[in-house]
């Protein structure tokens, strides 16, 4: 069954999901789980995180047949909104409050197709990787320099993601 957030509005807002399957999915050396990033983790603006995805691929503009992973850092709220201004989102853009910002490093970054794709980054106090946020969407020439990427902030999202499951938050939050 799949739960879309009651405040989806488009891929510009809330574009967040929950999943319910029947069984528990098994894990294995190349299928895990992740765990959700907590408000104790800190924030991660500045951070180095990476983006995978089955998206377009940059040089070839086709999908990519194998899972790809671009190395990418979250941007600064306002920074961000400034520069997404200049774009064709127009002077008026406001970010959304469920939403963060995301540039790629090097011209890396994901692309059409990539779409709920996982961000994950490492805090500062460990040694694991958490899910940050979800690729929603970004300007229509993936990967222009100086221009971020906005995805879905898994932390604006918990109460709903507890919601939908059912389960208590410290479920998706431990390894």
């Amino acid at each position: 069954m799949v739960i879309v957030h009651p405040k989806f509005r488009s891929a510009q807002i809330r574009n967040v999901a929950v999943l319910k399957l029947r069984e528990e999915v098994a894990t294995t050396p190349t299928i895990g789980r992740v765990v959700l990033a907590k408000p104790e983790d800190g924030s991660f603006v500045g951070k180095h995180c990476v983006v995978s995805g089955w998206g377009k691929n940059l040089k070839r503009g086709s999908l990519s047949s194998v899972l790809t992973k671009a190395n990418v850092s979250i941007v600064e709220r306002t920074a961000c909104q400034e520069v997404l201004r200049k774009t064709m989102l127009g002077p008026s853009f406001e970010l959304d409050k469920g939403s963060m910002c995301v540039a790629g490093e090097g011209g890396a970054a994901a692309c059409q197709g990539d779409d709920g794709g996982p961000l994950v980054c490492k805090p500062s106090s460990e040694d694991r990787l958490v899910l940050v946020g979800l690729v929603s969407y970004g300007e229509l020439h993936c990967g222009q320099f100086g221009v971020p990427a906005v995805y879905a902030d898994v932390l604006q999202s918990m109460d709903f993601i507890t919601e939908a499951t059912g389960l208590p938050r410290e479920r998706f939050t431990k390894a």
